[in-house]
């Protein structure tokens, strides 16, 4: 009995200290972009959090050509930025962040997005900010059973000269035009 506590107790150390990470494999530094290479940019707002506590969340991004998935963390609410190849591109969906410090990992079920844009080479490029919000279902309290499906309220808006101000700040010497091609 005293050590399957134990056990427990240095299974849950584990998750507070190490979490359940998604590994990225998205580029999100921009100064070791590659020639040819292009940086998107933009924002995600997740309105509802798990247990009311949101930290850093996970980004999949899919390219239409080739089907082939890859993913970034992201900080809720602030701007993010890749590096990606020219081409096709979907947000196929978002893993919510949650815990103290994110230690505590990822959402089971990953928020399904399917927003398109496209890159062409060597751009700079904002895809606009998207909110995402969290219309929680409902369950019978005695079984269980889903009553109501939780389901997504997605909206883009278009927030271009305070992003492209940011991201001047951030990036001052580059001085690309930037396009603004928000998602659909």
């Amino acid at each position: 009995m005293l050590k399957n506590k134990i056990a427990l107790v240095c299974l849950i150390m584990v998750f507070v200290l190490f979490g359940c990470a998604v590994a990225p494999k998205i580029n999100t530094n921009i100064e070791t972009k590659q020639p040819g290479q292009s940086i998107v940019f933009g924002k995600i707002n997740i309105e509802s959090g798990v247990f009311g506590i949101r930290t850093m969340s996970y980004c999949r991004i899919t390219k239409i050509s080739d089907l082939s998935e890859d993913g970034f963390d992201f900080s809720n609410g602030d701007l993010f930025f890749v590096v990606l190849d020219s081409g096709e591109y979907r947000i196929s969906s978002i893993l919510e962040g949650y815990g103290l410090t994110g230690a505590l990992g990822f959402s089971d079920v990953p928020i399904d997005i399917y927003r398109e844009f496209s890159v062409g080479e060597n751009e700079v490029v904002y895809i606009g900010n998207m909110s995402v919000h969290h219309i929680r279902g409902r369950r019978n309290m005695w079984s269980g059973d889903v009553i109501v499906p939780d389901s997504w309220d997605i909206k883009i808006t278009d927030e271009y000269d305070e992003a492209v101000k940011e991201f001047r700040k951030r990036y001052p010497n580059i001085k690309q035009n930037i396009q603004k091609k928000l998602l659909m």
